[in-house]
């Protein structure tokens, strides 16, 4: 069957051949040799694509590799691919007079509240970066796990809301605080279950109180025995013993330097037999579907120090997981990534690498910021960059400096804009555009980004290129953890 296949696209090629040298009887002859060079001249998609049989796909082979597809897009071509791929909504063009763009690409400005909107949605198959920046709440870390549940959830019921997940990636968070009171990454809320560990800790707690009845001193040797007479899996054992020497060298040495009891044989993993020893087990292997999250928010670790773990970490898990799709997310990134730091900027230049190498490494990429300022080569070369609401001019320069449809807008303004824009002068252009971003609400953002795919034109892909829109983030479908803390709390 094979071989007929291969006969029939060697006919296909032997007709096209004789077909131009045939041509038109005005015209010259073309050489043999000339055409010998026809076939490497073809466009990808056409050699990609055409079977010999059916004719080529416009922009199909194309589509597979843009970062942000819009919904009509997706509906013209995903009948026609023989491979299921991945995609998820990440949100919107938000209804409403004030839904302001650069171009002529279509939305959901006129249309009621009631109407079914039209998603826009992210290409989880194909690698790409991200670049989020903006103030403070105003919903950068929301963007940031929303595009983790699209790349990492396998779990059918929720994957369903948002999408189709057939090859979930493994991620890898990098997040620092230097205040503890600052709470855990929010990137941990997409774990819907509480591990077993915790509620096992929780229960020897709860019988230890019932025993004493709430007024007995808290016996650390006690509990610590009670912890290791019971039976964890492997991969809970390390990560629990690792918390535990924590624990005891915060401790004085009278309590914490105690032999340590006998511990029960572990049971036995599920594990391939070519798989690491459990004592041993490495955490940045990569596996699809889940997330590791290095949070070293830690009154003895300063920036630098987290800066040097972070770069190791990212090291180790890019080569080991080099034929595995991946996301690396780096959380409040100006908390770290400082210019004046060496080990930042070591750091930061690793990371500007695998951004560079994105595509050979499968690997996508998303940085959240306050500061657009935290290194601007990040801006050149990120895929997407969103905008959400902040107030600072000196921030908007920068942006507008490192951004194609900023810079472009701010010196020519649209024909839609110009009665906005004032005296219609750069500075008027200028001035309408940071308009636009101090305006945003929570959760929207100037959604920048050249390749995507917005418009179906004649089978041809219309691309955002020089234009921006007015974007929407989705509501998350795992637990919220970047909720704002108010004084006065709902009654649930």
């Amino acid at each position: 069957m094979p071989s007929t296949k291969a006969e029939h696209t060697k006919q296909s090629s032997d007709a096209r051949k004789e077909q131009i040298l045939q041509g038109d009887t005005k015209k010259e002859k073309v050489s043999e040799e000339l055409v010998r060079y026809q076939d490497v001249l073809r466009s990808v998609q056409d050699i990609s694509m055409h079977n010999g049989t059916d004719p080529p796909v416009p922009g199909l082979e194309e589509l597979r590799t843009v970062p942000l597809i819009w919904w009509d897009v997706n509906e013209h071509i995903k009948l026609k691919q023989k491979v299921q791929r991945g995609y998820a909504v990440l949100g919107h063009i938000p209804t409403g007079k004030d839904n302001n763009s650069s171009s002529n690409i279509s939305d959901d400005a006129s249309k009621p509240e009631q109407t079914i909107r039209s998603p826009i949605l992210l290409n989880t198959d194909t690698p790409w970066s991200a670049f989020l920046c903006g103030s403070q709440g105003s919903g950068k870390s929301h963007t940031l796990s929303c595009m983790l549940e699209n790349c990492l959830l396998t779990d059918k019921q929720l994957v369903r809301k948002i999408g189709v997940n057939p090859n979930p990636l493994a991620g890898l968070v990098f997040h620092y605080d230097s205040c503890q009171g600052s709470g855990v990454c929010e990137a941990a809320y997409l774990c819907s279950k509480i591990p077993t560990t915790v509620l096992t800790i929780l229960m020897i707690l709860r019988d230890m109180a019932i025993e004493t009845k709430g007024a007995g001193p808290f016996n650390y040797t006690h509990f610590k025995n009670r912890l290791f007479a019971t039976t964890f899996a492997p991969a809970q054992s390390g990560p629990m013993d690792q918390r535990l020497k924590l624990l005891e060298s915060l401790m004085p040495p009278a309590d914490s330097h105690l032999p340590p009891p006998p511990r029960r044989k572990p049971r036995k993993s599920k594990a391939k037999p070519d798989d690491a020893d459990a004592d041993t087990h490495d955490y940045l292997t990569g596996t699809p579907g889940t997330l590791t999250i290095v949070d070293l928010t830690d009154p003895t670790i300063d920036a630098d120090g987290a800066c040097v773990l972070f770069n190791i970490c990212l090291s180790v898990f890019i080569q080991q997981a080099a034929s595995r799709g991946k996301i690396v997310a780096l959380d409040e990134a100006h908390k770290y990534m400082t210019e004046s730091s060496a080990a930042a900027s070591t750091f930061t230049q690793t990371l500007l690498q695998t951004v560079r190498e994105q595509r050979h490494q499968a690997t996508r990429v998303v940085i959240a910021t306050q500061e657009p300022s935290i290194n601007t080569q990040l801006l050149d070369l990120c895929s997407l960059t969103m905008v959400h609401r902040c107030t600072s001019p000196a921030w908007f320069a920068v942006l507008k400096k490192h951004i194609g449809a900023l810079y472009l807008g701010a010196w020519k303004g649209s024909e839609e804009d110009e009665g906005e824009h004032g005296d219609g002068g750069p500075a008027g252009n200028e001035r309408a555009l940071f308009q636009q971003i101090v305006r945003l609400k929570l959760g929207e953002s100037l959604l920048f980004c050249p390749t995507a795919a917005v418009t179906m034109s004649g089978g041809a892909i219309g691309k955002m290129h020089a234009g921006y829109v007015k974007f929407k983030t989705r509501q998350r479908v795992t637990a919220d953890g970047g909720r704002t803390r108010l004084a006065a709390r709902d009654e649930e």
